[in-house]
């Protein structure tokens, strides 16, 4: 599950960063909280993969930490 998560988290950051996320992206990068941030990736559905209509929490905690490490235009 774990080479899942990590292989499906780029989707994740490239959903993040269409012009439309800016302002949730800047959210999640200046979030404290580690829940916080990856409920942001959730709610914008950016962990949600395919025809699923649910998010992966494991991409999302795993998307999030990655989106709060990257530097913008990145």
């Amino acid at each position: 599950m774990r080479r899942a998560v990590t292989a499906l988290v780029p989707f994740c950051a490239a959903k993040a960063e269409q012009p439309s996320a800016e302002a949730t992206l800047a959210k999640v990068r200046t979030e404290d909280s580690a829940f916080s941030r990856s409920d942001l990736v959730m709610q914008a559905g950016w962990a949600t993969i395919g025809a699923s209509k649910t998010p992966d929490n494991a991409l999302a905690i795993a998307g999030a930490d990655r989106l709060r490490g990257a530097k913008a235009g990145t």
